[in-house]
């Protein structure tokens, strides 16, 4: 895979679609919304208990209700690119409760332009 692009490493009976968050080529300035889809397949009941990264860019969304074995849940990530330039590379942190929880990170990455104003 692409430099920047590694597949997340997730425990035993999640999954995760997409496994790295593309939003594109974005204006600075503009907001984008993707989606990561989370499936359990451990067993037992977890819950989604955070989601962060170290760029504030990011207002993530989840449910705070316990998912079952064999459901899934969305966590809707929206990206305000006020202040990216250039090509951009972080993660999103998941942590998740229950008999098998666990943190994962999913690589998401973007190419920030300058706006109509040169910011």
């Amino acid at each position: 895979q692409p430099e920047g692009r590694m597949a997340p490493v997730l425990p035993a009976g999640i999954s995760v679609s997409p496994e790295v968050l593309d939003f594109g080529h974005i204006t600075a300035g503009g907001t984008v919304q993707r989606t990561i889809e989370v499936s359990n397949r451990t067993g037992s009941e977890m819950t989604i208990a955070r989601v962060y990264s170290p760029c504030t860019c990011f207002v993530m969304a989840f449910p705070e209700t316990p998912i079952a074995d064999g459901r899934s849940a969305r966590i809707d990530v929206t990206l305000h690119s006020v202040s990216l330039e250039g090509d951009n590379r972080f993660a999103l942190h998941v942590q998740l409760t229950g008999a098998h929880g666990g943190m994962f990170s999913i690589p998401a990455v973007l190419t920030a332009a300058p706006n109509a104003e040169g910011r």
